[in-house]
């Protein structure tokens, strides 16, 4: 009976998660206001791309990106600056069809793959999964919090709104910018 418990509570918050929020429309210029709260990535001379290498040095040991050149594995990979100073540095990994952005643990080493580039506003941080494409894409949102990510939701907003740009404008809403150029925001804690 606790093995089953476990399985319900396990695909309860996935569930919850992948509810498509009710947006409403908006305009660009709260969309700027908002992206003016939004904290630039600052790089660490402390990680360099040598030839093919990325080297991210952590406090637990040394984590490795090598670009691959070849046609069957192509990947390049970019030091993008770091989420937190000294904390987390970003990396950008590109192959042929995507591209992913893995944040690294400069304490642990841990590695977190996050669904676009993220966008950052002090504590909390927002992703997009491939702007501009014709499917459905992912948000996700995150917290920095206790030296850690926690990944706190992740949604779409269903197949009629394309994404193209994101901002967190406060606490408890997004806006997004769609490929038409309409501006959409939406509740993210739930009511």
């Amino acid at each position: 009976m606790k093995r089953f418990n476990i399985i319900i509570w396990t695909f309860i918050p996935v569930a919850l998660f992948g509810q498509t929020p009710k947006v409403t429309e908006t305009t660009k210029d709260e969309f700027d206001a908002s992206r003016s709260k939004e904290i630039a990535l600052v790089k660490s001379d402390k990680i360099l791309k040598t030839d093919k290498t990325i080297l991210v040095q952590t406090k637990s040991g040394n984590v490795k990106f090598e670009d691959d050149l070849t046609d069957e594995n192509y990947q390049t990979n970019e030091y993008v600056g770091d989420l937190v100073k000294d904390k987390i540095a970003l990396i950008k990994t590109k192959d042929y069809n995507s591209d992913r952005f893995i944040a690294v643990d400069l304490l642990t080493g841990d590695q977190t793959t996050m669904v676009g580039f993220p966008h950052v506003y002090r504590d909390n941080i927002v992703c997009l999964q491939g702007a501009e494409t014709d499917t459905v894409q992912e948000i996700e949102l995150w917290k920095f919090k206790d030296a850690k990510l926690i990944k706190v939701k992740a949604f779409n907003l269903g197949a009629k709104i394309y994404p193209a740009d994101i901002v967190w404008k406060n606490e408890t809403e997004i806006i997004v910018k769609d490929s038409s150029g309409k501006f959409w925001k939406t509740r993210v804690d739930g009511k």
